[in-house]
């Protein structure tokens, strides 16, 4: 999001992409540029509350879905389509109703109470207009999906990534829990080291007690698990390229650096560091850092960075 005095701030980015650009009689002022866009989006509001008001005056019922996104600010908010095969443009079977705040603490009800005020202020209920709800696994989701009255499911995708994660990040060995009779001490060394190192976890998305109220799926006789780790076959080359990209994303200026010689190699790319809940985040990794390696040896080089040069060609 950009904030709207950010057009008039900087000349250049006002310039190049607007009066090069061919556009006239452009706003003054910031305030002006919020007017005009507020106009535009209580318009659009408008026409939507009126096509689903046609919509429903024939009998026809909705699916909801909706996902949990935090800004770079850390701002949290519920991003909420509706979808239906007979809206007016055919390409394009749903509509998005917009972001909706999510202050507090993210638990179930909230998230329920959030996503019923978003509908209504579109006359749309989950009593009589909803028919489905998708959302994701996340605990809170589940635990929201027992409090609607419309019917829940979680996300294929969603499924498919922990199956992504089961396979990549394959755990190494279980141990089941059990109560011995006599007490008797169960040897839980464990034999191979640790594999992703602790830096590795900052790349993941951080989940906090406040999204979750500890009322996601319960499993009986559950085995614990060692924390989910690489599997052994192809983790020292992810264990490097992640250290390395870690390298020059934590510092401004080795960034600096890298970028100049990725000009000087006619490449269009930056690093990008894995996650294990993002799709194909380590396959962009891997592909993006490929891209770049001749460009990160030679950063590394101006950099004196003699023991990552040596790292990377070991």
């Amino acid at each position: 999001m950009v904030n709207y005095s950010t057009f008039f701030a900087n000349q250049n980015l006002y310039v190049r992409f607007f009066l090069k650009s061919g556009y006239e009689a452009l706003p003054k002022s910031p305030n002006t540029i919020k007017k005009i866009v507020i106009e535009k989006s209580d318009q659009l509001k408008q026409e939507l509350r009126k096509e689903l008001s046609v919509l429903k005056a024939k009998g026809q019922k909705f699916s909801v879905s909706l996902d949990e996104w935090t800004s770079a600010s850390t701002r949290r908010y519920a991003n909420i389509n509706i979808h239906c095969p007979n809206f007016n443009d055919n390409d394009k079977p749903f509509r998005n109703l917009g972001l909706a705040r999510i202050t507090g603490r993210g638990t179930s009800e909230r998230c329920n109470h959030i996503s019923r005020v978003k509908l209504g202020s579109y006359d749309l209920f989950l009593e009589d207009d909803v028919v489905g709800v998708v959302t994701d696994g996340a605990s809170v989701m589940t635990a929201m999906g027992r409090q609607i009255p419309s019917f829940h499911t979680l996300c294929l995708a969603h499924g498919i990534q922990c199956a992504v994660v089961d396979v990549i990040y394959k755990n190494l060995y279980s141990q089941r829990v059990e109560t011995v009779e006599n007490s008797e001490e169960i040897d839980t060394e464990e034999t191979l080291s640790t594999i992703v190192d602790s830096e590795a976890e900052e790349s993941e998305d951080k989940e906090t007690d406040e999204n979750d109220d500890g009322q996601g799926f319960v499993v009986s006789n559950a085995e614990t698990r060692s924390e989910s780790r690489l599997n052994v076959d192809y983790k020292d080359l992810i264990v490097k390229v992640r250290k390395v990209v870690k390298f020059f994303k934590k510092s401004p200026t080795r960034t600096e650096v890298l970028n100049k010689q990725v000009l000087e190699d006619n490449k269009r790319a930056g690093l990008v560091l894995d996650c294990k809940t993002r799709w194909s985040s380590m396959a962009d990794m891997i592909s993006k850092f490929l891209l770049l390696k001749d460009a990160i040896l030679k950063a590394l080089t101006d950099l004196k960075e003699k023991n990552y040069v040596q790292y990377l060609r070991a």
